[in-house]
């Protein structure tokens, strides 16, 4: 219900330090170190992901989110990726900003502005999206 009473108390209201392209990265890797393995049949895995939001001074927000990983042992290896896309609205104020998705799901995050990075926390997990183009 919060988020039905932001956007109708909010009235939009639209924080301009918001507005922009916004840039996650991640990476991880990970290596199998048991001394069962061998050299050669240890598990190694990488990935790395990368989402750019774009949160408009309308109220309009677009995000795309590309992931990539490669996974291997004893020779063989593997590797995928897949991308995405989203779309919907926005509004932020007080400290908190709130996200509608088209298909009227919705999230909503505690936020902090720090020059060019911009630090959200929901249910306990937080990110730092950096100002890119």
């Amino acid at each position: 219900m919060r988020i039905a009473a932001s956007f109708g108390a909010e009235g939009g209201k639209i924080d301009p330090r918001l507005v922009g392209t916004w840039r996650l990265r991640g990476s991880y890797a990970v290596q199998n170190e048991s001394s069962w393995e061998t050299a050669y049949s240890r598990a190694k895995t990488a990935s790395e992901s990368e989402s750019t939001l774009v949160l408009r001074p309308d109220g309009t927000w677009t995000r795309q989110d590309r992931f990539q990983m490669i996974a291997g042992a004893g020779g063989v290896w593997l590797e995928g990726g897949d991308s995405s896309a989203s779309t919907g609205h926005w509004n932020a104020g007080s400290g908190w900003l709130f996200m509608l998705w088209r298909d009227a799901s919705f999230a909503d995050y505690r936020y902090r502005v720090e020059g060019n990075e911009l630090h959200l926390l929901a249910e306990g997990k937080g990110e730092t999206w950096v100002r890119g183009d």
